[in-house]
């Protein structure tokens, strides 16, 4: 009996302490974990920072991490210094939301090596920094396949913030699934030349619809918002980018062509935490529920959709591989 009473004793004594460990939170050497994320702006009101910031706060809720952001409106001369600061307070891991980060993080990598570093659409590798590349031309070549099934006027329209290949390759991927759909379809191409001048997207879109389009497309931040709003006075469809288009244009959003930033940041903290991150470059697409397209409208047909679905499963299976063509769109 009194053996029998130290084994429960025991039991109950090494459930208590793993009850204890896991209420502390996911740590990393025996301490609470601290993560921080960079963004180029700020979380809120910011589709592509918002999604970010939700997938931390997830990440924080379901590990018990530390976390921090630099929601202040920074500009690009704070950035260096935002993350010199993470790494001397001797954050675990700190993520650059953002190309435009790989710079300036591999730099700063260099002086703190007991950091990791993660840049998100850079494309840097070293022994405590790695970069996650989103393969964002799948999705946009679904959203393309789907605007060719449901144009009438075989007009399709986008807007692009700015030229260049950053751009380019996006436009590309989404008049790829367009034309592979229905090559007779006639593509507009407008770069309105700012990533936040609603005004201009909706002039932009306007003179697509009067010269036919009744799909509009976009790659332009908030500037296509106004763009998807002049979709919606017109009638037309509008495709948005990043994130669903419900709030802009609620009765013509189609559908949009996602970035999935918030399981994007997720899986790199908990690669982290269970010591899987590497420093390298990866490619992340529909297989790590990276991209894809978001809520489709629902007064579109089941065959619509089931084509879409069809052509999302040759991706899947590897049949259809996408590159990521710089080109200057000429279609």
């Amino acid at each position: 009996m009194k053996r029998t009473h130290l084994f429960t004793c025991i039991a109950l004594l090494t459930i208590g302490v793993l009850l204890l460990s896991a209420c502390a939170g996911a740590g990393i050497g025996g301490k609470k974990a601290r993560v921080a994320l960079v963004t180029w702006g700020l979380v809120t009101g910011d589709p592509y920072n918002a999604l970010a910031y939700e997938g931390l706060k997830k990440a924080e809720t379901d590990f018990g991490l530390e976390v921090a952001v630099n929601d202040e409106g920074q500009t690009a001369s704070d950035w260096e210094a935002t993350f010199r600061d993470y790494a001397g307070q001797k954050f675990d891991l700190v993520i650059g939301h953002g190309w435009n980060f790989a710079d300036i993080a591999t730099k700063v990598a260099a002086d703190f090596p007991d950091t990791y570093f993660v840049v998100i659409g850079g494309m840097v590798e070293g022994d405590n920094i790695a970069s996650v590349v989103f393969l964002d031309q799948y999705s946009g070549y679904l959203a393309g396949v789907l605007a060719a099934l449901m144009t009438k006027s075989g007009i399709v329209g986008t807007i692009a913030g700015f030229e260049g290949e950053g751009v380019y390759y996006e436009v590309n991927s989404f008049y790829q699934g367009v034309k592979a759909t229905n090559p007779d379809v006639k593509a507009l191409i407008a770069y309105a030349g700012s990533w936040d001048d609603p005004a201009k997207g909706s002039e932009l879109a306007t003179s697509m619809i009067e010269g036919g389009a009744d799909v509009i497309n976009h790659y332009a931040a908030a500037t296509g918002l106004g763009g998807l709003e002049a979709a919606e006075k017109a009638g037309v469809w509008g495709i948005n980018d990043v994130v669903t288009c419900k709030e802009s244009s609620p009765n013509t959003c189609l559908t949009s062509h996602d970035v999935l930033f918030n399981n994007i940041v997720y899986d790199i903290v908990k690669m982290h935490l269970d010591g899987k991150l590497e420093g390298k470059v990866y490619y992340w697409g529909l297989p790590e529920k990276a991209v894809g397209l978001g809520p489709i409208h629902a007064s579109v047909p089941q065959e619509v959709i089931d084509q879409v679905n069809a052509v999302q499963q040759q991706m899947l299976d590897g049949e259809l591989q996408l590159e990521q063509d710089y080109s200057q769109p000429d279609w």
